[in-house]
């Protein structure tokens, strides 16, 4: 069961994300302004953030390999925010509409707070201290909540004041 749950813990940015969605689906096929779409600033972001998941993928590819030591989950986060950095920067070049836009962000949280798991994954495969172990993992997620629930907060208000525009 614990590894069902290390393994879909990167959806929570999904799941917040599609419940914005369902809130407001009848927003989401309008058109976005060319001052949202801001295709250049999101790929500068996405760009280096996925070439440094890309990096760690076969850093960790290569240790885990060559020392014998498991690194499966890191290795799994690692490559799922790749996978989503890329996926993202892919979007970015034709998104036109709302949900599309919804659908390039949620995959930046998802890659975003992959990132983070793979941090405390590795942390919980070193051999240090456990209660720093833990208490680095637990400030890595709080701060990582905090700036994710911060986000929906200001997304679900944008959607709200567009609804009350109409």
């Amino acid at each position: 069961m614990s590894n069902v749950i290390f393994i879909l813990l990167p959806m929570i940015p999904f799941i917040t994300r599609s419940i914005l969605f369902i809130k407001y689906f009848s927003k989401m096929g309008g058109q976005i302004t060319n001052e949202e779409k801001d295709r250049e600033s999101h790929r500068s972001y996405i760009l280096p953030l996925a070439g440094f998941s890309f990096a760690g993928l076969i850093g960790l590819i290569v240790v885990d390999a060559s020392k014998l030591i498991h690194y499966s989950y890191p290795i799994y986060y690692i490559f799922l925010s790749f996978i989503f950095f890329i996926f993202s920067a892919n979007l970015q070049s034709y998104k036109s509409r709302l949900w599309e836009d919804q659908i390039a962000t949620g995959c930046i949280d998802i890659a975003n707070f992959c990132l983070i798991l793979c941090i405390i994954s590795l942390l919980f495969a070193a051999h240090i201290d456990k209660t720093m172990t833990y208490t680095l993992a637990v400030i890595a997620f709080i701060l990582w909540l905090f700036d994710h629930i911060m986000r929906m907060i200001f997304e679900f208000s944008y959607y709200h004041e567009k609804e009350i525009q109409k």
